[in-house]
């Protein structure tokens, strides 16, 4: 089943640091193992900004402009391929037409000794691709990125599908979230009986509170973090973790670094926190 095909598809190219430009692409073509997402919401992660300031021009050793940037997505397939309907969504569900979803931000290969054995997703020896950076925007079927009106979905991605009342601006953090998520599970990896590693009670500090700070704050709660402490330079970022899940917020553009330590330590019996988050 598919929807009416759009004859060109917009999307926004970074071509160089400080420049984006306008462009428009033909429609990709589809197979059985490839799907087409409409674009509802991409987030703007702090690569993106850090590319656009010029402060990264190749990532994993690779050049990245021109690229069609966007990696953060949500958005709702409109045409997928029979296999791909089978196979793409993680948890083993049916996909079709009309289904919202999120989308794993790498294709690996599956097949090396790093996939075989679960290791993370900067280790594959054969990567096919990662949204929103890598093949670039003159490479076919150019539209790979979430800064775009639609998504080519290649074979072998994972997709997973958004609850119908989940709004999408809560959606859009989906994979932030799964950064939180596997950073709070590395910390508590050693054996917490002991006290090795973040457990339940554990105090933390988050140092920057942006969205994705704020992420790390709301998890080290899930957790059962007892103290948690948030720093940042900006009263706006200090009164939202405040809100979500801070007891103490400390602002780091008028404090020294003495200061603060004296600050943390003074609330930690002398020790400081059972973990230091750095985002």
């Amino acid at each position: 089943m598919s929807q009416a095909k759009p004859e060109a598809i917009r999307a926004v190219a970074m071509t160089a640091p400080g420049s984006m430009e306008m462009r428009s692409y033909p429609y990709p073509h589809m197979d059985r193992d490839s799907a087409i997402l409409k674009v509802e919401m991409t987030g703007v992660c702090g690569t993106d900004k850090h590319i656009f300031k010029g402060e990264a021009s190749e990532i994993r050793g690779k050049s990245i402009f021109p690229y069609i940037g966007g990696h953060e997505v949500i958005g709702t397939i409109v045409d997928i391929g029979e296999n791909a309907a089978r196979t793409m969504d993680f948890d083993h569900q049916p996909l079709k037409p009309g289904d919202r979803v999120a989308l794993a931000v790498e294709v690996n290969c599956g097949k090396c000794w790093y996939c075989r054995h679960h290791y993370n997703n900067t280790t594959c020896e054969n990567q096919v691709m990662a949204y929103g950076i890598h093949p670039n925007a003159d490479t076919a079927p150019y539209l790979r990125g979430g800064f775009a009106e639609f998504m080519y979905i290649v074979p072998g991605t994972s997709l997973f599908k958004i609850p119908a009342d989940l709004p999408t601006d809560v959606a859009v953090f989906v994979e932030e979230f799964a950064v939180a998520y596997h950073s709070l599970a590395r910390a508590t990896g050693p054996f917490a009986a002991v006290n090795e590693g973040f457990g339940p009670g554990g105090s933390v500090a988050v140092l920057g509170n942006g969205p994705l700070g704020l992420l790390h704050g709301i998890m080290a709660s899930i957790h059962g973090a007892g103290l948690r402490v948030a720093t940042d330079l900006a009263d706006l970022r200090l009164a939202k973790a405040k809100e979500l899940y801070a007891d103490v917020t400390i602002n780091a553009s008028n404090t020294s670094v003495a200061e603060r330590l004296q600050q943390v330590r003074e609330i930690t019996e002398g020790v400081g926190p059972d973990l230091v988050i750095e985002s």
